[in-house]
């Protein structure tokens, strides 16, 4: 299972890790993200080609083509992003109106809902307004109408959803987290983990959301230790690149998410195969905080309940996009890898 964190830009590491696990044939049996997490990871789960959303990061990269995707509205909340735009290019990605029964894999979507402030589990209906809810960042993104609620983005309650993943099946949790680790700094010391520092954005400004990501960082940690993943990724990823601002070095963001998931191969590996230890999280029995907060929620707004299937690599696997090379190593890789059978799914 992968829980795939929000981040922003810094999310864009999520695809390198993704290309490892492709390459080297580590069968995922199913996925949850949050914010930029859930945006890739749905992108992924849906069968679209790496290489496709790398090339859309790398147009939308453009000034001008980034603009194009602003289509500023007034609201109650004042002047924001309505994401209309954003959802047209989700859908032409996606192909189509794709939901979540449509998936060969199960994912889930972390949001948050205003009214109530508690979070939100979203494992049904169309993909593409389960990842606008999401990515709906507080004052840059309109909240997204969905079956009543005001949803914003998920990262606000919980920005790694290793218990989401643990919802959707019993199976090791791999996390990533592409924002500082600022519990590994010490007061009065260099930081180990320093503040982000966005290019051109006023110092008041950038205090103000080192200020939020303080506590998203701390949430996390507090949620990690309540429910752990098996094994947590954190990709080397400068303080120079921010969440809204560097979209322009996908490249060296794709280098860093590879590099964390190949450092960690023996033991994704080992967590694949079935052996090793296997990290027993108290939160999720019946009576996990996730289920029992869903449990809570209006029929309408109950996910069915799916059956899990067989990780990606089995006989059932997820269907191939034409160009798209599921399961195997590169031509010129050195290593036996490629010669090896698919992993059996366990």
């Amino acid at each position: 299972m992968l829980a795939l964190g929000g981040g922003g830009a810094r999310g864009v590491a999520h695809l390198g890790v993704l290309e490892v696990l492709e390459r080297e044939r580590i069968p995922v049996a199913g996925l949850a993200g949050t914010s930029m997490g859930g945006l890739l990871g749905a992108l992924w789960a849906a069968g679209v080609p790496l290489e496709r959303v790398e090339d859309e990061l790398r147009r939308i990269a453009e000034p001008l083509e980034l603009l194009r995707l602003v289509d500023l509205g007034l609201s109650a909340s004042g002047l924001s992003v309505r994401g209309v735009k954003l959802y047209d290019l989700l859908t032409d990605l996606l192909g189509g109106d794709v939901r979540f029964e449509d998936l060969p894999l199960p994912l889930a979507l972390t949001a948050a809902d205003l009214a109530s402030g508690r979070p939100v589990l979203l494992r049904h209906g169309p993909l593409a307004e389960a990842v606008r809810a999401t990515v709906s960042l507080p004052g840059l993104f309109q909240p997204f109408a969905h079956e009543g609620l005001r949803l914003i983005d998920g990262g606000i309650l919980d920005n790694l959803p290793v218990e989401a993943a643990r919802a959707l099946a019993a199976r090791p949790v791999v996390a990533v987290d592409v924002l500082p680790r600022f519990r590994a700094n010490a007061p009065g010391a260099e930081p180990v983990a320093p503040p982000l520092q966005p290019e051109r954005v006023p110092q008041f400004l950038q205090e103000l959301a080192h200020v939020a990501l303080m506590m998203v960082a701390e949430m996390t940690e507090l949620r990690l230790a309540a429910c752990p993943a098996d094994l947590v990724l954190r990709p080397e990823i400068p303080a120079e690149v921010s969440l809204l601002t560097s979209f322009h070095r996908v490249d060296e963001l794709l280098l860093a998410g590879a590099a964390a998931a190949e450092a960690a191969l023996p033991r994704l590996e080992e967590l694949a195969s079935g052996g090793g230890q296997f990290t027993y999280c108290p939160r999720c029995s019946v009576r996990s905080s996730v289920r029992a907060a869903m449990s809570k929620l209006s029929p309408a707004h109950r996910p069915p309940r799916v059956s899990t299937p067989p990780a990606r690599g089995g006989k059932r696997g997820r269907p191939r996009s034409p160009g798209r090379r599921r399961g195997r190593a590169p031509a010129s890789s050195t290593t036996p890898r490629g010669a090896r059978r698919s992993r059996r799914a366990r």
